[in-house]
This record gives C-alpha cells, structure tokens and sequence, in this order.
C-alpha cells in the first residue's frame, strides 16, 4: 500500500490517498506465547511532563483528538514503538510487520523526506517560518507494504538521498519546529486510518504517547549506549564508532528536548534487546503482539 499526502491528487491503481478510509479489518487471533529467553519486558512510568506542541503562529493542520486518532477501523491493530537512535527501531519493525502480515510506517522518513526537500528547494532548515510554507507543497509518499518501502516527495524516490549525512543533519531543526509536528502528526494519523491490511506497525519517537496513545501495543524499543552504537557503526560503513557514537548522542540530545523517547510511559512495554540478536528482538516484538491482541 502507498499513502500519499493530501496536496498529492494520483490515483493510480494501487495507490489510495489519505483521505479514503478503508473497512474496518479483522483483528488477527493469536496464541499465548512463551517469552523469549533473554528479553526484558517492563511496564513503564508516566513521564514527569506531558509533550505539548502548542505554539503560536498559525496550524496547518489540526491534530485530532487522541480518542479518535487510530479508532477509524475498530479492529485494527496498532503498534506504537518507540524508541533511540541506534535502537533498531525500523528494522525490527519492518521485519515484525512482515511476520505478522501487518503494515508498516516510519514517521522518521516523513521528517528526513521534508528536511531534504528544504534543502533541495534552498531553504535553511532553521528557518522556521520557511520550513512552514513548505508543507503546502510537500508531496510526501510512502510504501507501507514492508517488502515494497519507498519514499517520494513528488515524482522523486528519496528512499536513499534522505539518508545521507546532509540530511540527517538537518532532521533535528525540522523536527523541532511545532507547526511541522502538528501537519506530520494529523498525517501519521491519517496513514495508520488508511491501512488496509489487519494492522500497522508505527515507529518514531512519539508514537506511544503522542501519535497513537491508544494503540493495542505500546512498545518502548531501546538498548545499551554501547550496544546502539556498534550496531548502527555497522550499518554505516566507512564511519569509525567514535563518529557514529557522537552522530547518535547529538541526535537524541536534540530530539529529546522535543519528546521524551528514552523512558516508557505508563502502559508501554520496555524490550531491552541489549543482550538479543536481531531475530530474537523480533520474536519478543511479535510475541507480545500475539499475547497482546489474542
């Protein structure tokens, strides 16, 4: 499935927009499992603060309430994980979806995708009120199918150019700015509405509490320091460990003043995959989803 912005008006076949609303699905039957050898599972806290993107200046688009954000299909199976940079957060999500027939969104790719529009159109990322006007013309898409992920902005794929170091540096200055937060969110929302399949899997910094507080699942996806960082140096070749371990204390540092994505809220499952590998950490994801939605 592809889920386009609203300014986006292709109808292809196979393609819907946003604002089509599909049948609510079948929840998915599932068995009790046993808990992966290894895992830590751990019922968070409420935060000391609530994240709040009130500001003033104008609001694109209003974010709905939180007791309709996700209940447009009433049976549909929403996973929240959040969780630091270097976490896994969008691999094991991917391959979580993927096992458990579900759909899959990153809502970090929608922040990378506007920080490299704002640089292909010349505009500075720390403009605020410049990166603003862009979200009218944001043609933003993105494949939720986990084996078809694409990103677009218009007729461009910038599935790989909003990975690279130039953008990633910029995503922090958008992310920061609550007119975007607020467009982005009312648009998470609106992708998780529109999914056609039984569930979606969504990943990010805020989804457990901001994007769908009242998903089924709520997971807070995290790691050892140490352990984020040899991972993600060995997803980035040609970095030294020391680069990619400041690159990822700077991201979170900033992102962090935004959102508190480094402790669970109340109700949000904590997997430490600190001592797990990579199909293990997956199979603790879809094992709690099974337990969770049985």
């Amino acid at each position: 499935m592809t889920a386009n912005t609203p300014t986006d008006p292709a109808r292809e076949e196979g393609l819907s927009t946003l604002s089509a609303v599909p049948e609510p699905a079948m929840r998915t039957d599932g068995t009790v499992p046993e808990p992966v050898e290894g895992a830590h599972l751990d019922v968070g806290r409420q935060p000391d603060s609530a994240y709040d993107v009130d500001a003033e200046g104008p609001i694109l688009t209003p974010v709905p309430d939180p007791e309709e954000s996700t209940q447009a299909a009433a049976n549909l199976v929403v996973v929240a994980i959040d969780g630091p940079a270097g976490s896994g957060k969008s691999s094991v999500s991917k391959a979580s979806a993927r096992e458990l027939g579900f759909d899959y969104q990153d809502t970090g790719a929608a922040y990378r995708a506007l920080a490299w529009f704002a640089l292909a159109s010349g505009v500075d990322p720390h403009d605020s009120a410049m990166v603003v006007g862009l979200l009218e013309g944001f043609g933003y898409a993105i494949g939720t199918d986990p084996d078809d992920y694409f990103v677009r902005v218009g007729d461009t794929d910038v599935s790989d150019a909003i990975r690279e170091p130039r953008v990633s540096a910029a995503v922090s200055a958008i992310a920061r700015v609550p007119e975007v937060r607020h467009y982005l969110v009312a648009l998470f929302r609106s992708i998780i509405a529109d999914t056609d399949r039984p569930g979606i899997v969504v990943e990010g910094r805020d989804i457990t509490t901001v994007v769908a507080p009242d998903a089924a699942v709520r997971i807070l996806l995290t790691a050892d320091e140490e352990v984020r960082m040899a991972r993600r140096s060995a997803e980035l070749s040609g970095h030294s460990a020391e680069a990619v371990g400041e690159q990822l204390a700077s991201r979170d540092r900033q992102d962090s003043r935004v959102v508190d994505f480094l402790n669970a809220a109340e109700g949000v499952t904590t997997i430490d995959s600190t001592h797990l590998d990579f199909d293990q950490t997956v199979s603790a994801v879809v094992e709690l989803v099974r337990l969770r939605t049985a």
